[in-house]
């Protein structure tokens, strides 16, 4: 009877332990029951959170059923059901036989039935492997769960966090005693963004990176950063813009293309000026050459020339006309070649330089 006494007295006043500050140091030098008497103190005090800590660091030095019991029932007073009802459960298991007296297991019992009102269980599963689950703000576990996740009944903000995929959240009800499921599908983070491109010649090419993409109008789905945009038409000068995209977001580019400059008249005008100094050239030299033979059969003296010398001269000065209108061809082809280079002008705007001709008057206007 004596012993039933004593273990009534345990089951009504079960306690925890004073906190031990240092256990490494202090408690070191502490026994398990001086461990448990600190407990007690402390759970009769209300420091419930010092009180588990010395139950859990005299069990670490004894093996005790009771201690399992003190601890589940600091796990409670702190509102920690799940890990309190394993806490009985390890009581019972390493209780021995007739510990408890039928009116003790079957308040026991009543106390686990209660207890397990407290606790839902959140079956959880996700298509993505190594997501983090978070329950009420704490790490839970990582996917795919080892079974079914034992939380305090009630309102619960779950969590699933994944690199690379949107987060889910969810607040939900956990009714005690029930098997609440749950499947998430995580959706992965699109780190595209939108690309338009319009143009103002249509049919443009586009090409993005280098790489031809489509002419324009065009839209496109390019990875977040950013990317060299060209676009490029027939007989018009290329344009070239770096466009910014952000995950989810659509950017413009507006391309307005100038029609290339015409250098027709100029590249007629220096191929004559090219054609024109090469005849004078030739002509040149066959004049000079006629000349140089007529002097072989001229008198200086009596500046006479036989008919051969006549002949020679003749030719000469034929030679040296064709040269003068070769050489003459050839400037008026450089400057209608230049006055080609300076009016030249893309479509729609002024030409860089204009010229102006007027009776006795030749003028500039313009820039370089």
């Amino acid at each position: 009877m004596t012993g039933a006494r004593r273990h009534v007295k345990w089951v009504v006043a079960v306690t925890l332990a004073l906190l031990c500050i240092a256990p490494g140091d202090v408690c070191a030098g502490e026994d398990a029951d001086a461990l448990k008497e600190r407990g007690d103190a402390a759970f009769d005090g209300r420091r419930f959170v010092e009180a588990l800590e010395s139950y859990q660091a005299a069990l670490k030095k004894r093996r005790d059923a009771r201690l399992h019991y003190n601890i589940a029932q600091a796990l409670s007073a702190l509102a920690r059901y799940p890990e309190a009802l394993r806490s009985y459960q390890a009581f019972l298991a390493e209780a021995p036989a007739g510990m408890l007296n039928e009116a003790q297991q079957a308040a026991l019992f009543g106390l686990l039935e209660e207890l397990k009102g407290k606790i839902a269980r959140l079956d959880l599963t996700c298509d993505v492997p190594a997501a983090r689950v978070l329950v009420r703000g704490k790490m839970a576990g990582v996917t795919p769960l080892d079974g079914a996740l034992v939380l305090n009944a009630g309102e619960a903000r779950v969590e699933v966090l994944a690199d690379g995929y949107e987060p889910f959240e969810a607040t939900m009800k956990l009714e005690g005693g029930a098997v609440v499921p749950l499947s998430v599908r995580l959706k992965r983070v699109d780190f595209r963004g939108w690309l338009s491109v319009v143009s103002n010649v249509a049919g443009a090419e586009v090409y993005v990176d280098g790489v031809w993409r489509g002419v324009a109008p065009l839209q496109l789905r390019v990875r977040q950063g950013t990317h060299v945009v060209a676009v490029k038409a027939e007989d018009h000068v290329d344009y070239g813009e770096v466009a910014a995209i952000a995950a989810g977001q659509r950017s413009e580019v507006k391309a307005q293309l100038e029609r290339a400059p015409d250098y027709t008249l100029a590249y007629v005008g220096f191929g004559v000026a090219g054609v024109g100094v090469a005849a004078g050239t030739v002509t040149g030299i066959l004049a000079y050459s006629r000349f140089g033979s007529a002097t072989d059969h001229c008198d200086e003296v009596a500046q006479e020339c036989g008919p051969a010398g006549r002949d020679d001269l003749a030719a000469s000065k034929t030679w040296g006309l064709l040269s003068t209108v070769g050489f003459g061809v050839g400037v008026a082809g450089a400057a209608l070649g230049g006055y080609g280079l300076m009016t030249a002008k893309p479509s729609g705007r002024e030409a860089p330089v204009g010229v102006a001709v007027g009776p006795g008057r030749l003028s500039f206007r313009g820039s370089f």
